[in-house]
C-alpha cells in the first residue's frame, strides 16, 4: 500500500491504521517532521513545491519496485505561509491560483503519469485521491474559495478522463475521488470554530470510513466521485 501526503492528519491516520492492520505500507511524505509511528515506516520525502519532472523522477523507481495492490493520495493544500481561501474575487491572486493547481492538481497527476508507466493490462490498482465536497460544481451554494474550489474541481475532472483511458488499458484498475469529510487537522483548523463538532471527524475516524470505502470500490466505479460513505457526490 502506498500512501502519499503521510505527513498530514489523513495520510498518517491512514497509515497508522493500516499498520496496525499488519498491512505492508510505504509512505510519500511532504514535510520532514512527522509522527514518530509513520517515522518508522518506509518512506520517501516529496516536497509539494517541486517541479512536475522531479515528482515523476522519485515516483517512478518506487512503482516500478514495488506492486501496490491500493494508493491513497493525500498530499494537497487549501492555506499555507498565512494565505487563507478567498472570501471574494477582490482577494483572487493568480499566484496563489497557480499554488492551489500545482498542490492540488499537479502532484495528483504526477502520481497518475507515474503509475501508468508501470501498470500493465491485469493489474487490479486501487486509487483514491482525496478530492473535496468544495470541487463540486452542482453543490456549490457558497461562493468564496475560489483557487481551491477550481483546484479540486479540475483534479475531478483529471481523474474521471483518467479513468476513461485506464478502462481501455487497465480494465481491472480504478481510480477515484474521494471526499474524506471534515477532519480535524492543520488544514481545517482555521474554520473550525463555524462547524457542528457533530460534523468534524478524527483523523482515527476518517481513516477507518476511507478504508471501508476504498475497499468497497469496483473497477466499473472507476472514474465515481464518492463521499467518505461510499454515496455518490454529483459533480
Amino acid at each position: 500500500m502506498l500512501i502519499t501526503g503521510a505527513s498530514g492528519a489523513i495520510g498518517r491516520g491512514l497509515a497508522l491504521h493500516h499498520q496496525a492492520l499488519g498491512h505492508d505500507v510505504v509512505c510519500v511524505t511532504s514535510q520532514t517532521s512527522i509522527d514518530p509511528n509513520v517515522r518508522s515506516l518506509p518512506q520517501l520525502d516529496w516536497h509539494l513545491d517541486c517541479h512536475y519532472e522531479a515528482y515523476s523522477t522519485r515516483l517512478v523507481p518506487l512503482l516500478s519496485s514495488n506492486r501496490f495492490d491500493q494508493i491513497y493520495h493525500c498530499a494537497g493544500g487549501l492555506h499555507w505561509n498565512g494565505r487563507l481561501p478567498e472570501k471574494s474575487i477582490a482577494q483572487f491572486s493568480p499566484d496563489f491560483f497557480l499554488q492551489n493547481m500545482q498542490r492540488n492538481c499537479l502532484s495528483a497527476m504526477a502520481l497518475v503519469q507515474s503509475l501508468d508507466q508501470t501498470m500493465n493490462k491485469s493489474s487490479e490498482t486501487k486509487v483514491a485521491m482525496l478530492s473535496a465536497m468544495v470541487g463540486s460544481i452542482s453543490d456549490n451554494q457558497l461562493g468564496g474559495w475560489y483557487s481551491y474550489r477550481a483546484s479540486k474541481a479540475a483534479l475531478n475532472m483529471l481523474i474521471k478522463t483518467v479513468s476513461i483511458e485506464w478502462k481501455r488499458r487497465f480494465p481491472d484498475a480504478s481510480i477515484i475521488a474521494l471526499h474524506p469529510g471534515t477532519t480535524d487537522s492543520e488544514l481545517s483548523r482555521p474554520f473550525q470554530k463555524n462547524l457542528n463538532p457533530n460534523k468534524l471527524y478524527s483523523a482515527k475516524l476518517t481513516a477507518k470510513r476511507l478504508t471501508l470505502a476504498i475497499n468497497q470500490v469496483s473497477s466499473s466505479q472507476s472514474g465515481a466521485f464518492l463521499n467518505w460513505d461510499g454515496g455518490q457526490i454529483s459533480w
